[in-house]
């Protein structure tokens, strides 16, 4: 059939474009899944190995254009094949009630499967595709000694019994995605779990209605996977095989953990390593019913082991409180990102420094997200590289005014940037340190509690080498109030919307100390600089410009 398909592809101009692009007519299956062969001599349409028994229960042409009425290509080369394989004699479909796969073998005649049809597998391996067939159009009674690898065309798809060993030697199974059916769902619910075994596979990928299988494989004991990738739309797709709480799916060392939608709610059932070392776990939900079941769960208590990077998006980000990452975990970077209240609703309800995250050079929160800064704990040595807040409403700060100054620990932190209201953070850090840079942008007038300018904040103890804050009001410079430290670099850049009739009556005011500054790292713009009490010095430390007297306009 693959020589008159190619014959048949020669006329035209692009015969690969023509191939490249085909569907089975009734499964709608891609020519790069299963062989294609054209349904008429002028190739209209395209049929799979798979359906063509069906679409040759009736009579006429395959095709359907009323052209092709008389063409009975496929009927021909089909039978063609079908005698070759039988030794010339030609054979006929025949419908069974039972069959029984057990070892590798062919039956004289080729058999039609329904519903109705029990099909028995035991000490048998079969293809992932064979088994997906299988489930959607018959009964399976899944016994001893059942095995699944991958599908590859022109490979046996069924072969003897075997062990883990055994299928290492394999393909690795990737199942495919199918549509949700009721005789799926029933076989799914019948077989036991942990009755078919699944050899290495570095990513295995279940969308939709295939997660059905995940509880049904088992795995080594000692698996490691590359990744697996869990995608549900809706719920009807989770079996309550799956849904039930005492349900736990071993998967082993995991690099790589990605969940989309509802396949969230399955992340609690799932049992991975106690050692694991996870790359990155990515969780999505763009619905509050996606993590209906997930968020009923006990805090702390779905283990991840070390995670090097954790990224939860909308919703999922309420997951956060449901994590254990482990003791020494060490994470390159956390982010979160939340412009909806309700994203992090889970998390601000917490207590404080409940959500243990360990080691992390790099932390950013945006929007409502920084109200769950009060809730995260670090390790205890943590030396973070970049800390970075950005608020630019009230509201995103509302957990942070309430908490208590000094209360949130950073450990050694070298770089400090915060946006707008996040600038209320200040007094909230705890802990002795040396930063390297403070970045503050875009803070007006009014921004910032009582406690930013506090006496009793940690903050005023800290040794800051540069400061830069940008598009800022003059009256944010009051950070500095008695930090004695020597800044070898001050950036000041005034708030675009400060009245010049403002900076005018501030000279009215006392004047800011700024402490000590480089004379070679003092970029003040000259009408802010009357506002300000400052000394310059030099590289060795020694003044050179006495202190500002009081000046008026």
């Amino acid at each position: 059939m693959e020589l008159k398909k190619q014959e048949l592809l020669r006329r035209f101009t692009d015969p690969a474009e023509k191939e490249r692009d085909s569907v089975c007519v009734m499964c709608r299956a891609k020519n790069t899944k299963t062989f294609l062969f054209p349904t008429c001599r002028i190739v209209h349409s395209f049929a799979c190995e798979g359906c063509i028994p069906e679409i040759l229960r009736y009579e006429g042409s395959a095709c359907s254009f009323p052209s092709c009425i008389n063409d009975n290509l496929l009927r021909e080369e089909f039978r063609k094949t079908v005698e070759q394989h039988n030794g010339g004699a030609t054979a006929y479909t025949q419908t069974i009630d039972l069959l029984t796969l057990t070892i590798p073998g062919r039956w004289p005649k080729p058999v039609l499967l329904k519903e109705e049809t029990v099909v028995t597998l035991k000490n048998i391996a079969l293809s992932e595709v064979l088994l997906f067939k299988l489930l959607k159009k018959t009964h399976v009674v899944v016994g001893e000694n059942v095995s699944v690898f991958g599908n590859f065309k022109g490979e046996d798809c069924i072969r003897a019994g075997t062990d883990f060993e055994g299928l290492r030697l394999l393909r690795p199974a990737s199942f495919q995605e199918i549509q949700i059916s009721v005789c799926f769902m029933e076989n799914i619910t019948r077989m036991p779990n942990k009755s078919i075994k699944i050899g290495k596979s570095n990513r295995l990928g279940l969308p939709n209605c295939s997660i059905n299988i995940l509880p049904k494989l088992k795995m080594h004991e000692d698996n490691e996977m590359e990744g697996l990738e869990l995608h549900i739309l809706k719920t009807k797709h989770i079996s309550e095989a799956i849904r039930t709480r005492q349900n736990r799916i071993w998967l082993g060392e995991m690099k790589n953990l990605k969940l989309r939608l509802f396949a969230i709610n399955t992340l609690h059932r799932l049992v991975l390593h106690e050692e694991n070392e996870m790359e990155r776990c990515f969780l999505n939900a763009e619905k509050d019913e996606s993590i209906f079941e997930a968020i009923l769960t006990k805090n702390n208590s779905i283990w991840l082991g070390k995670v090097n990077n954790l990224d939860l998006e909308l919703f999922a980000i309420s997951i956060l409180p449901k994590l254990k990452l482990h003791e020494e975990n060490e994470m390159e970077e956390f982010s979160l990102s939340a412009d909806k209240e309700e994203y992090v609703s889970e998390v601000t309800r917490a207590e404080n420094n409940s959500i243990y995250l360990g080691k992390v050079k790099k932390l950013e929160l945006r929007d409502y997200a920084v109200n769950a800064l009060p809730k995260l704990k670090l390790h205890r040595e943590n030396e973070m590289e970049k800390f970075c807040l950005n608020a630019d409403r009230i509201e995103h700060v509302s957990e942070i005014i309430l908490a208590e100054n000094n209360s949130i620990h950073t450990g050694k932190l070298k770089n400090l940037k915060l946006w707008e209201y996040a600038i209320n953070v200040l007094p909230k850090l705890h802990g002795e340190n040396e930063i390297e840079e403070l970045v503050i942008t875009g803070v007006g007038r009014g921004y910032c509690s009582n406690d930013v300018f506090s006496s009793d904040s940690d903050f005023f103890s800290w040794k800051i080498k540069r400061l830069k804050i940008e598009n800022s009001a003059v009256d944010i410079l009051k950070i500095r109030k008695r930090q004695d430290c020597l800044l070898e670099l001050l950036e000041f850049v005034p708030q675009k919307g400060e009245k010049f009739s403002y900076l005018k009556t501030r000279i009215f005011l006392s004047r800011i100390d700024i402490g000590k500054v480089r004379q070679d790292g003092f970029f003040v713009p000259k009408e802010i600089r009357p506002k300000l009490k400052y000394t310059l010095v030099d590289e060795k430390g020694n003044e050179v410009v006495k202190k500002k007297s009081f000046f008026i306009w």
